[in-house]
């Protein structure tokens, strides 16, 4: 009998152990999986936004008379956002 008391008070110690180990693990998880998103989420929004400003620069620039290349040298696009700001024009 006590030895069946015994066992049933370190099987609840584990399992409270455990589920507390669990707990705090997907706690981590989400908040490194929030920190990531953000982080990525500002990052995108951030480049998204530069590569509009330099596509609209682009297309002003040529609109000026300038050359394509030095256009893109200086607003320092990729030859990808050139192609789509030249076919916006």
């Amino acid at each position: 009998m006590a030895c069946r008391v015994v066992e049933e008070i370190v099987q609840y110690r584990v399992e409270k152990a455990l589920k507390k180990a669990v707990e705090q693990a997907v706690e981590q998880a989400v908040e490194q999986a929030t920190e990531t998103a953000t982080e990525t989420g500002f990052n995108n929004g951030f480049n998204n936004g530069f590569n509009d400003k330099g596509i609209s620069i682009f297309k002003n620039m040529i609109r000026d008379g300038m050359s394509r290349e030095l256009a893109q040298k200086y607003t320092e696009i990729s030859d990808e956002l050139v192609e789509k700001a030249l076919a916006e024009m």
